[in-house]
C-alpha cells in the first residue's frame, strides 16, 4: 500500500486532484464574493429607486393638495360668497367628492366656528384651537399627521384596531379688498400614503421581505401603526449614501436605504422614506450558487482525478520498466538490455538518449551551456523590445484618449466630452445638492458667413470665437464646441444669477471684439439651471436649447432664461 502512494501514479493523480480542488476554491470564492457584492449593489439600488419613487410620489401629492386648497380659498365663489351659503357648500361637496382620501373639507369664519362644510360634518363646532385654524389664518398651512379629535366618532376607521390619522391642509379666504374672511381646510386620511407605497412596491415584495417605513423629522416611525413606538431607524442610515447594510434593533443584518420626501410646500414635515429587505433574502441567490458550485467542484475534481490516474498509466508504466532496468544493471546484470514499450515519442527518444548517456554527457554539458546563454541574451534583448514596444502603445492610447475627446478645429472639447462633463456633474448634483447651470450659444448668421467668406474664414470665425470664450470663463468652467457653430458652457456651483451675469459678459464681448475678414459676429445664448424635476442631464441642455431658440426669435445677440419645471 505504502509503495502504491509513493508511486508516481497515485502523485500525479493526488497532485493534480489538489490543484483541480483548490482552483475551484479559489475560482468559487472569487465568484462568490463578486456575485454577492454586484448583488448587493443591485438590490441596493433597486430598493433605493422604490424609496425614491414613494417619496416623489408622497412629495407631489402633499404638493397638490395644498395647491388644490389655496386655488379653492380664492376662486370667486368663496371670495364674494357668503361662507355659510348653498352654493360654497356645493363646492365643498364637489372638492371632497373629487378625490377620495377627503374625509372632510370645510370653511370657518374668523373667530373658527365652522361655517359649512361637505356633507354637513362639523357645521357650528368651534376649531378656534385646532393647529390648521391657528396656522390658517395667516397663510397656507400643511398639517404633519395626527389621529382625528372632533371626527373620531362621525367616521368609520380604514383598518381595524388603527385610529383614523389625517394630513390637514389649509389656506386663508380673503374678500376682495383683502381682509381674513376665514379659513378654508380639509383633512385627507392617511390610507393615500399606504396605497402610494403599494403602488412602487414590486409584486414579490412580501415574499422578498421588503418592508416600507415612513418617518417624520425626528426619524419616528409614522408607518405602519403597529411599528410605532416600536421600531427605530438605525443611526448611521441617512440620504448621503444610497444604501447601505445595517444592524437593526431585532440585530438582524438589513440592506436599507432612505429619501426625504422633498415636497416644495408651506412647510416641510420632513418626512423620509426607509425601504429595507434582509440581506439573507436579498442574497438567497447567492447562497444557492454556492450550493451548485461545491457539487461541480466535487464531481470536477472526481472525473479529473479518474483521468489523470488513467493518463499517469501509460506514463508510469515504461519509467517503472527502465528503474527495475537500472537495478539490475546496478546489480552487476551486464546482459540485460533497455527493452522497454514507450507509447509516446517522448518516452522513446529518453531511452534512445539513455543508451548513448555517458559518451555524450559532458559534450552535452558543454552545448547546454552555450544555448542557456544565447537563450538569455535573446530573451533580454526581445524583453527590452517588448517594454519599448508597451511604452509606445500607452503613449499612443494616451494620445488616442486625447484626441476622442477634443475638437481637433478649436482645441476645446468636443461634444463626448461635454456630454460626459454634463452627466457627471449632474450626478454630483443629485448627491451634493449642489447648483449648477449650463450655456447653451450659438453663432448668429454663421452660415451667411460661410456663404459669403467661405469655409476657411467661417473656421477661422470658430477658432477665434471659441479663444474669447476661453479667456472669458473662470478656471472652474468648461467650455466645449457641442456642434457646428454651437458652443456649450457648463458652470459648476453656479446659481442662475451668475450664469446670466456671465453669459451676458460674454454676449457684450464677443459683439465688442472686431474678428478678422468678417468684422463683427455675434451671440445668442440660452442660460439653464439645474431644476429638481431633470430627470437626467440632457433635460438641462434641452432647456437651454429652448432658451437660445427664444433668444434666437427675439432678435439674436442677447440672452435669454430658461423656465424651470
Amino acid at each position: 500500500m505504502a509503495h502504491f502512494l509513493g508511486g508516481l501514479r497515485a502523485q500525479l493523480t493526488v497532485l493534480f486532484g489538489s490543484l483541480a480542488l483548490l482552483i475551484g476554491l479559489l475560482v468559487s470564492l472569487y465568484i462568490n464574493e463578486f456575485v454577492s457584492a454586484e448583488m448587493t449593489r443591485e438590490r441596493g439600488e433597486n430598493i433605493h429607486q422604490v424609496a425614491r419613487n414613494i417619496s416623489l410620489a408622497l412629495a407631489e401629492n402633499l404638493r397638490e393638495r395644498e395647491r388644490e386648497i389655496v386655488l379653492l380659498a380664492q376662486s370667486p365663489l368663496f371670495v364674494k360668497s357668503a361662507l355659510n351659503s348653498d352654493d360654497v357648500r356645493t363646492s365643498l361637496n364637489q372638492a371632497k367628492h373629487s378625490y377620495r382620501y377627503y374625509s372632510w373639507i370645510g370653511v370657518t369664519d374668523t373667530q373658527g366656528v365652522i361655517q359649512a362644510a361637505a356633507d354637513g360634518l362639523l357645521e357650528g363646532q368651534n376649531a378656534a384651537k385646532r393647529p390648521w385654524f391657528i396656522h390658517g389664518v395667516r397663510g397656507a398651512f400643511l398639517g404633519d399627521i395626527h389621529e382625528a379629535v372632533l371626527l373620531a366618532k362621525l367616521l368609520k376607521p380604514d383598518t381595524p384596531n388603527e385610529p383614523i390619522r389625517f394630513v390637514d391642509f389649509a389656506s386663508p379666504i380673503r374678500d376682495v379688498s383683502g381682509q381674513l374672511k376665514g379659513v378654508l381646510a380639509s383633512h385627507a386620511r392617511w390610507t393615500w400614503v399606504k396605497e402610494a407605497i403599494h403602488t412602487f412596491l414590486p409584486i414579490d415584495a412580501i415574499a422578498q421581505g421588503v418592508e416600507v417605513y415612513i418617518v417624520n423629522s425626528k426619524r419616528e416611525v409614522l408607518l405602519p401603526f403597529e411599528a410605532v413606538g416600536k421600531q427605530h431607524i438605525p443611526v448611521g442610515l441617512n440620504a448621503q449614501v444610497p444604501f447601505g447594510i445595517f444592524q437593526w434593533a431585532e440585530g438582524q443584518q438589513i440592506l436599507s436605504t432612505i429619501s426625504p420626501v422633498n415636497a416644495v410646500t408651506s412647510n416641510d414635515l420632513g418626512w423620509q422614506v426607509v425601504v429595507r429587505q434582509p440581506v439573507a433574502t436579498a442574497l438567497s441567490n447567492v447562497q444557492a450558487l454556492d450550493i451548485r458550485m461545491w457539487l461541480l467542484r466535487g464531481i470536477t475534481t472526481a472525473v479529473l482525478m479518474g483521468l489523470v490516474y488513467l493518463l499517469s498509466k501509460n506514463i508510469s508504466q515504461p519509467i517503472e520498466t527502465l528503474a527495475n532496468i537500472a537495478k539490475r544493471i546496478e546489480q552487476g546484470d551486464e546482459e540485460v538490455t533497455l527493452d522497454v514499450k514507450a507509447h509516446s515519442f517522448e518516452l522513446s527518444t529518453l531511452i534512445s538518449a539513455l543508451r548513448g548517456m555517458t559518451a555524450q554527457l559532458i559534450s552535452s554539458k558543454h552545448e547546454l551551456a552555450e544555448i542557456n546563454m544565447q537563450l538569455e541574451q535573446k530573451v533580454q534583448q526581445r524583453t527590452v523590445a517588448l517594454q519599448n514596444t508597451n511604452e509606445e502603445l500607452v503613449k499612443a492610447m494616451v494620445q488616442l484618449e486625447l484626441l476622442a475627446r477634443q475638437d481637433a478645429l478649436t482645441g476645446l472639447g468636443n461634444r463626448m466630452a461635454a456630454n460626459e462633463r454634463l452627466r457627471d456633474e449632474f450626478l454630483r448634483w443629485r448627491r451634493l445638492n449642489t447648483s449648477y447651470c449650463v450655456l447653451l450659444m450659438d453663432i448668429d448668421f454663421f452660415k451667411k458667413v460661410n456663404d459669403t467668406h467661405g469655409h476657411d474664414v467661417g473656421d477661422d470665425v470658430l477658432r477665434y470665437v471659441a479663444r474669447l470664450l476661453q479667456t472669458t470663463i473662470r478656471n472652474t468652467d468648461f467650455v466645449a464646441r457641442f456642434g457646428g457653430e454651437e458652443f456649450l458652457v457648463l458652470l459648476p456651483g453656479t446659481a442662475v444669477e451668475g450664469a446670466e451675469l456671465l453669459a451676458d459678459k460674454i454676449c457684450r464681448t464677443v459683439a465688442a471684439t472686431p474678428v478678422p475678414v468678417v468684422n463683427q459676429v455675434t451671440l445668442s445664448i440660452g442660460v439653464a439651471m439645474a431644476s429638481a424635476g431633470d430627470a437626467g442631464d440632457h433635460d438641462l441642455v434641452s432647456r437651454a436649447d429652448q432658451a437660445l431658440y427664444q433668444a434666437k426669435h427675439n432678435g439674436r445677440n442677447r440672452v435669454e432664461l430658461a423656465t424651470s419645471h
